[in-house]
């Protein structure tokens, strides 16, 4: 669920987040309605999109000439290389490797949002460049 917490005040890359959490629910669902067939498409479509959305933030953060931009490509990297396998996994598995599917994106998602793009936030918050949510 989207919270004002979880924002990074940047207004694309929140509405991307939003774009994630809601493909993120729509996989859950997907699993409790034992669709394995939308779930393949469905982590095709997060596989995309994660490539646009990590062009999108690292563009910005090149663009405002963010200190720790390689570490964080860096990481879209190693993210972007789980999820084409766990997509390759659901299909060729099927709901065997739902479960894992949905672990991998809930950490994901948490932990890169926690670590590496609320650290951008700061330090932007810092230097002026986007207004602290307090």
């Amino acid at each position: 669920m989207w919270t004002k917490k979880i924002s990074v005040g940047i207004e694309e890359i929140d509405n991307q987040h939003r774009k994630f959490i809601s493909m993120i629910n729509d996989a859950y669902d997907m699993v409790g309605n034992r669709n394995s067939s939308g779930l393949v498409k469905i982590a095709k479509d997060i596989v995309f999109y994660a490539s646009i959305h990590f062009e999108t933030e690292e563009s910005m953060l090149k663009r405002w000439e963010y200190p720790l931009l390689a570490q964080h490509k860096k990481e879209h990297e190693k993210i972007f290389r789980d999820a084409v396998a766990f997509y390759d996994r659901i299909d060729r598995e099927g709901g065997r490797a739902l479960g894992d599917f949905l672990d991998f994106l809930k950490d994901w998602f948490n932990n890169h949002l926690s670590k590496f793009d609320m650290a951008y936030a700061e330090y932007y918050k810092e230097k002026g460049f986007i207004e602290s949510s307090e």
